[in-house]
């Protein structure tokens, strides 16, 4: 019985870290694609 209560928790650690992972890796997929509009507006900007 303990050892299944130590293998739940570990997964829910497991769980938690990787959706910690995701959201940062969400923030910075946002962060990028945010740059490159604004870069492309730049660009937009200078040629017209």
């Amino acid at each position: 019985m303990k050892e299944v209560g130590i293998n739940k928790k570990e997964g829910i650690n497991h769980v938690a870290s990787s959706s910690i992972r995701n959201v940062i890796l969400i923030q910075i997929d946002m962060k990028s694609t945010r740059q490159l509009l604004s870069l492309k507006k730049r660009q937009g900007d200078h040629g017209g």
